[in-house]
């Protein structure tokens, strides 16, 4: 699961007081309003205002071939926070701005295209197929050019490496989901170093989401290099661009063109990530600081879409503003705590609010693994998707409940609290699950301390052998029944609490082609570039 972007500085702490659950409710919704970026009509009742939200896999990039794009420029970017690890299976890795600049100098062995169907990347892989269905075998055959930074050429044994690191069979490594992963029996050298065999000892729908990106053996050689070799730095890459230069003072990290790439020369000259509280984003386009930002609150929509030199680009991602509910602590324990928490928040009424003026307005989620606009979607949310007070007070009885509005540094935000289940209530986004199965490593029963990407340790038998049981599941509509069937069973734990799909809309700077929202598609920046 990747964590993208969470909403800054906002952090709630539940704590027991004799309080009635009307102010704890009510101060948690003012969290949410402050804090939210989108959304429309809830699962329960109605709220749209605007147009109808895109289709799924909506794409608005303003494309345009090579030939048009000049040679050399600088894309300017910002980040949530400073990046402390850089490996995107460890369980610190998961926030989703880490993910985006590993899958930039990463092999990236499939590509999604605008509605999330995977394809085989040529620059990587000359061939990848299912050659066998009992057992199911998958046989790859990697690009005899494709080496990494050191000079090493990608290999099974880069495979090999990450199977055992990542299947979770060796606790010592801290590894973010084995979903796939826990599936394979074996990972084999084929007729040559470049010809992998993968064999599943169960059946596994989603294969083409495993080694991607694929990373080097080096990484995943020991717990002890899993966990600290990537943390702060990617010492080594493979693809079309490096990292050039780390700035801690300036809070920049700066990509630039890798000159031993073997693919097409990407056009921009470097791109440089600038870690910047949210709060800051819609001024430092302004001031022409950074090329694109976020335009998916009304606040900033309102400032951005007048702009001369802008382009306001709209797409539809896999992108769901949540309530985490922490479980492993405090009042929270309770699941009727949990229940009343939901009961007593205004869905719709904080979606009005979000998706105020803007161009369309999503619907509040009535799903945890599905957005509205997917095939499989439908409302699992029974009674705790509407708010109901009244019903809450009386789960309630006697506990009181009141909350508390914590502050925290954005550089800390992961690292410090959400990575440390150190928090009661935290609202952040979930994006780009397009491989159902992806989700697994977030409603697993936690390990001890180990709680994969489950941060708030809510999880029961029941959720984990529905989940299992979905991914080995080849036939799609079985696979669709048990993902709600699952879902259904979520929102019974109160595991967490979905508000909306959030908005994909970019103000992006004219002239910049190649770029914006990709839908369920993969960014690929090495297209991106500016017109001449």
């Amino acid at each position: 699961m990747v964590v993208r972007r969470p909403s800054t500085e906002r952090k709630s702490s539940m704590n027991r007081a004799r309080r009635t659950m009307a102010l704890a409710v009510a101060t948690l919704s003012t969290a949410a309003v402050l804090t939210a970026c989108g959304g429309s009509g809830g699962a329960s009742a109605d709220a749209s205002r605007g147009g109808s939200a895109p289709a799924v896999g909506t794409q608005d990039l303003d494309p345009h071939p090579a030939a048009d794009l000049r040679q050399g420029g600088t894309l300017k970017m910002t980040i949530q926070q400073w990046i402390g690890q850089y490996n995107p299976n460890q369980v610190d890795g998961t926030q989703g701005d880490a993910s985006a600049i590993t899958e930039l100098v990463e092999p990236d062995l499939f590509l999604l295209d605008a509605k999330g169907v995977p394809h085989r990347n040529p620059d990587f892989l000359t061939s990848a197929e299912v050659v066998s269905d009992h057992p199911q075998v998958v046989r790859y055959r990697l690009n005899p050019k494709a080496k990494w930074s050191d000079g090493k050429p990608l290999s099974w044994r880069d495979f090999a490496a990450q199977w055992k690191a990542l299947n979770g069979r060796d606790k010592r490594f801290a590894a973010a989901d084995t979903s796939g992963y826990a599936q394979i029996s074996e990972v084999a050298r084929g007729a040559d170093d470049q010809e992998v065999t993968v064999t599943f000892g169960t059946p596994y729908a989603d294969w083409q989401r495993l080694f991607d990106p694929l990373l080097p053996a080096s990484l995943n050689a020991t717990p002890e290099s899993f966990a600290t070799a990537w943390a702060g730095t990617v010492p080594v890459t493979a693809n079309a661009f490096r990292i050039g230069s780390y700035d801690r003072t300036a809070q920049t990290i700066t990509a630039v063109p890798d000159p031993n790439w073997w693919g097409r020369k990407p056009k921009l000259d470097r791109i440089i990530y600038w870690a910047l509280d949210g709060s800051g984003y819609v001024d430092a386009y302004l001031n022409k600081e950074i090329d694109y930002t976020s335009a998916a609150s009304p606040e900033a929509y309102q400032r951005l879409k007048g702009d001369k030199g802008t382009d306001i680009r709209i797409g539809a991602r896999w992108d769901q503003v949540t309530l985490s509910l922490n479980g492993r602590r405090g009042p929270l324990k309770d699941v009727r705590v949990r229940q009343a928490v939901m009961l007593g928040v205004d869905r719709s009424a904080l979606a009005k609010v979000a998706g105020k003026d803007l161009p369309f307005q999503p619907k509040v989620l009535g799903n945890h693994f599905f957005m509205p606009n997917q095939e499989g979607y439908q409302d699992n949310s029974g009674g705790f998707g509407k708010r109901d007070t009244a019903r809450a007070e009386q789960m309630l009885g006697e506990i009181g409940v009141a909350v508390e509005l914590r502050k925290v540094p954005s550089n800390d935000y992961f690292d410090k609290y959400i990575h440390r289940s150190n928090y009661d209530l935290s609202q952040f986004r979930q994006v780009d699950q397009v491989f159902r199965s992806e989700a697994y490593g977030g409603y697993r029963t936690p390990q001890g301390d180990h709680t994969f990407t489950n941060y708030g340790g809510v999880s029961s038998p029941e959720v984990d052998a529905l989940l299992r049981e979905a991914s080995r599941t080849t036939d799609a509509a079985r696979q669709i029944a048990l993902y709600n069937k699952a879902d259904a069973a979520v929102w019974r734990l109160g595991h967490s609490l979905p508000l909306y799909q959030r908005p994909q809309i970019f103000a992006v700077r004219k002239g910049l082609a190649n770029f914006g929202p990709t839908g369920l598609g993969s960014e690929q920046l090495a297209d991106a570039g500016w017109l001449k």
